[in-house]
């Protein structure tokens, strides 16, 4: 107590009460000022109404992109797989009568005794099932190969296929393989024939064929294209930034070897591209070259049953 009253004398003294009493009273009301709750600011009725207009046009509003649902998306995905691609090789003018035989064989074998049982369960007509590429092998239980004195001939090509200038080399090409792909096929290989010195190829209806190739069954319906080792084939296709594709076909070779298993050399004439083999059994009115071409289950080469005519 002796020190606050010679503090407070000693204030008075000098004069300096006033800004004692002045930092007291400070003191004081800086605790009562942050304790005590804010008041909310007022807001006029002009400002009120502006509020609850701009709360309206936003509810009003509608997205400019809106998040997909999950219907939205299986309807999509449902209409994108009905859109297939078209398949060059069906004949667009074919009456809707002739859609029935959808489900004829192409290239069936030679003759319909032989036919299933050459391929070990697999025929020449195959299964077109959703596969893009390989091969279809026959689904027979493993033997013991049995060999013998007769020896079986195995023939497969080795081709140069692309844009023109722009070619890749393809060896031991599988029959049907479609190029230069599937979902956009020009040309489909379809096998070395009897004379073991030519292989045939099936030419998109949208391709002008011109080259050192035959074309069959003439130069002005060229359905299908031979070719011998060595000659090249051109095939101009509408379409692409310039206007027009230009494919360069060429075959290099005609390879040859020989087994004495005769169960290796009945799978070897049975293996066919699945996706090649899709191509085919939608054609719905095939020309009449293809109709006539025959694959032997004996050689696994191709030979027409009947002179290719035009239509």
């Amino acid at each position: 107590m002796i020190f606050v009253k010679d503090l407070i004398a000693d204030l008075v003294e000098k004069r300096l009460w006033p800004i004692a009493v002045g930092l007291l009273a400070l003191l004081v009301a800086v605790p009562v000022v942050l304790i005590a709750p804010s008041r909310p600011a007022r807001v006029s009725a002009a400002t009120q109404a502006q509020l609850a207009d701009a709360q309206r046009e936003a509810a009003a509003a509608q997205p400019v992109v809106s998040i997909a649902t999950t219907t939205g998306i299986r309807d999509y995905k449902r209409r994108l797989k009905a859109d297939r691609a078209r398949n060059p090789f069906i004949q667009q003018f074919a009456p809707k009568a002739l859609a029935a035989t959808a489900g004829v064989p192409v290239l069936p074998t030679a003759s319909a005794g032989t036919s299933g049982s050459s391929a070990g369960g697999t025929t020449a007509g195959g299964s077109a099932g959703g596969s893009t590429g390989g091969s279809t092998k026959p689904s027979s239980t493993p033997k013991t190969p049995s060999k013998s004195s007769a020896t079986y001939d195995l023939y497969s090509a080795d081709l140069r296929f692309g844009e023109a200038g722009a070619t890749k080399q393809l060896k031991k090409v599988v029959r049907l393989t479609a190029l230069p792909s599937t979902t956009a096929p020009v040309v489909v290989y379809l096998g070395v024939m009897e004379d073991k010195k030519t292989a045939a190829f099936l030419i998109s209806s949208d391709a002008a064929a011109t080259g050192e190739g035959k074309c069959v069954p003439d130069e002005k319906t060229c359905t299908i294209v031979h070719l011998k080792a060595g000659e090249t084939e051109f095939l101009d296709v509408s379409g692409g930034t310039a206007g027009l594709v230009q494919y360069e076909l060429r075959l290099v070779k005609i390879n040859r070897t020989t087994t004495h298993d005769k169960q290796a050399a009945v799978d070897s004439y049975a293996r066919e591209s699945k996706a090649g083999r899709r191509i085919l059994s939608e054609i719905s009115s095939p020309a009449r070259a293809l109709r006539a071409l025959r694959l032997s289950p004996r050689s696994g080469t191709l030979f027409y049953a009947a002179a290719p005519r035009s239509r």
